[in-house]
């Protein structure tokens, strides 16, 4: 069975990022040319290795184990050949579980992208990746052992990959919010750098906030790498301003289009603006305020973006690395430079959560705004001036953040 081509088909077997890039793709929107294996082909796989009884990992493990059939290698080839510029472009290779990108939850991080990679064998080993992360620890509601009489399932997404001079997201509905980093977004996605912000208004007026412009992600052959921003850009906006009024308008078209608030992933390269993702708002954004941090006589308070609204209080737990997670408590106020995917079964034990880089894409942002605790990112020297131990109150819709008690 040959693997549809993204836009062919729009059926649900396509799974929840991948339909409706398919259907924005045939409706004529500029989203990247790609293949999807379906949802049939890991249940194919799973029938040969799968068995009654067995464990999630258990099963995992097998499938890693058996790597993609000859069949589905055959398949990958052809549908390689027919992307523009051939079976060695280098492509993004995607999750597409039926869980993902819905209404209800936009499952950030929860399952495996893999970028830049070449060739049938490797995106072979790269579409397995992807399946054996549905059974992933990081998800926040994970498969029952078995995985048996469950509609769920994941399809993986195969597109070509854009090398982006500039990547990032833009959030519609009542309020209007575009977010820009230099290079490819994974440096915005992963939380590694705060994002330049643009707030838009319907009467055309614009804010612009600049983000921290140190970082960039960028493709080398067939690694995506984190590199210093060159100095030559470092006091330049990652979007124009005639390119910011191109992806909001860009951006009300596919709101129309779909029929609701969306959150878009985008990339800009020499042939223009790509679409990368379109996704449901999963839960409101926190509305902006200009009210200055004020103190109340309990200590200090500091400012950041807030990304996920709602105000909690609880202990500072601040973490340098994935190995800590064992430290925190239920209740707890994360703090950290950064999160990641691996963090993400923190977050429905946690109060709230501050990272001193990030914005409203960022791993933190969307997963905080889904299980319902407030966020504050971007706050400057958030480890060195919030102390282990002290008791603060994290407001995420003003973006503050209050030592209550110190430590």
């Amino acid at each position: 069975m040959r693997l549809p081509m993204l836009g062919e088909e729009t059926r649900a077997e396509l799974g929840g990022k991948a339909a409706p890039l398919a259907g924005l793709r045939r409706a004529g929107f500029p989203v990247p040319a790609g293949f999807v294996v379906t949802l049939s082909e890991v249940e194919r796989h799973l029938a040969v290795c799968g068995a009654p009884g067995a464990s999630g990992t258990e099963i995992r493990d097998r499938l890693v184990a058996q790597g993609a059939d000859a069949v589905l290698r055959a398949e990958l080839a052809d549908a390689l050949d027919a992307l523009p510029g051939g079976r060695d472009t280098p492509v993004a290779v995607r999750s597409s579980a039926t869980t993902e990108d819905s209404p209800e939850t936009a499952g950030a991080g929860l399952h495996e992208t893999v970028l830049g990679v070449r060739g049938p064998e490797a995106v072979a080993e790269a579409v397995v990746r992807c399946w054996a992360s549905w059974w992933s620890p990081r998800r926040l509601d994970p498969r029952p052992d078995t995985g048996e009489d469950d509609a769920d399932g994941m399809a993986v997404l195969v597109q070509v990959l854009v090398d982006a001079d500039a990547a990032g997201v833009l959030f519609t509905g009542e309020r209007r919010v575009l977010e820009a980093v230099h290079g490819l977004g994974d440096s915005l996605v992963g939380g590694a750098v705060t994002p330049d912000r643009w707030e838009l208004r319907d009467d055309g007026s614009r804010t612009h906030r600049p983000g921290s412009r140190d970082l960039l992600a960028v493709r080398r052959e067939a690694r995506v790498l984190r590199e210093p921003l060159p100095a030559a850009l470092r006091d330049r906006a990652p979007l124009g301003e005639d390119r910011v009024l191109e992806i909001d308008a860009l951006g009300r078209r596919v709101e129309e289009h779909l029929g609701g608030p969306v959150d878009l992933e985008w990339a800009v390269d020499a042939a223009g603006v790509h679409l990368l993702q379109a996704r449901p708002l999963t839960a409101a954004l926190p509305e902006p305020t200009d009210e200055r941090p004020r103190g109340d006589g309990t200590g200090t308070v500091l400012r950041g973006v807030g990304a996920s609204g709602g105000s909690a209080t609880g202990t500072v737990r601040l973490l340098r690395s994935v190995a800590e997670l064992s430290r925190v408590r239920p209740g707890d106020v994360l703090l950290a430079r950064s999160t990641d995917p691996a963090w993400t079964p923190l977050f429905p034990l946690i109060a709230a959560v501050i990272t001193e880089t990030g914005g409203m894409l960022s791993h933190a942002a969307i997963v905080a705004r889904e299980v319902g605790i407030p966020a504050v990112l971007a706050v400057p020297e958030a480890m060195e001036r919030l102390e282990e131990g002290a008791e603060v109150r994290v407001d995420g819709e003003r973006g503050t953040i209050t030592v209550v008690a110190p430590r």
